[in-house]
């Protein structure tokens, strides 16, 4: 059973491909708003290879071989010794299928699962980043994804919100309305990224002729809901 997240990568996938076959380019790349705002120069490096920078932190040592392409591979690792949302004692599994995609998932002390990551090449260290992303003094879990459908790049964020832990996503139509690209996230090729190094956020979207656009992402940019964990694959 695959997960909303992961079922939406496909959708994306054929939605793209769709638009730039019988949809006509703009004429024009749509000019910056007022309040957009410039990446770091390590930022706009990462952007020239289309990928972000694949460190991460918590900075953890992993026990094991690393997987072969070619076979599955199966392996739990503790975290703890970084508080994350309110949480001093957490570990991931980390599950690695024959084409070499591994899918990360969280649990606290309680083995609830707090969150996940997915992604190619993470199978070693997932791209994830404890921040205290809304400055309320707790720490939260940003996952650094990358869909298998058509390899979009795209943010979660994990928070402790009423209770429960929720999960926040980019939400194109508020990124559209602030930098004047109404009704064209949804139809173009885009990328979220993370730069550990100042702490920000960014997307880049690209144009086949007319060029690539960079934009900030701030975390009032995210959408919150319940998080709901679906487990689309069995460990044995």
């Amino acid at each position: 059973m695959f997960t909303y997240k992961r079922s939406i990568g496909l959708i994306l996938a054929f939605g793209a491909a769709f638009a730039m076959c019988s949809c006509d380019a703009p004429d024009e790349v749509p000019e910056s708003s007022e309040t957009e705002t410039s990446v770091s120069s390590s930022a706009a490096e990462n952007t020239t290879t289309g990928r972000a920078a694949e460190t991460s932190g918590p900075q953890i040592v992993f026990s094991g071989e690393l997987p072969v392409v070619g076979e599955t591979s199966d392996k739990t690792v503790d975290m703890s010794g970084v508080n994350v949302m309110g949480f001093d004692e957490w570990y991931g599994t980390c599950h690695t299928d024959e084409y070499g995609y591994s899918n990360w998932t969280f649990y606290n002390s309680d083995d609830e699962v707090i969150g996940e990551m997915f992604g190619w090449d993470c199978a070693d260290q997932p791209r994830i980043f404890v921040r205290d992303m809304d400055n309320d003094g707790m720490n939260e879990l940003l996952c650094a994804d990358t869909f298998n459908a058509d390899g979009a790049d795209r943010l979660y964020i994990y928070r402790m919100g009423n209770g429960s832990v929720e999960e926040g996503y980019v939400d194109d139509i508020k990124l559209e309305s602030r930098y004047g690209l109404e009704g064209q996230l949804c139809v173009m090729a885009y990328d979220e990224f993370f730069d550990e190094y100042t702490d920000s956020m960014y997307f880049q979207y690209y144009y086949a002729e007319q060029g690539d656009g960079i934009y900030e992402i701030t975390y009032d940019d995210f959408t919150f809901n319940k998080y709901e964990y679906v487990e689309y694959y069995d460990m044995d």
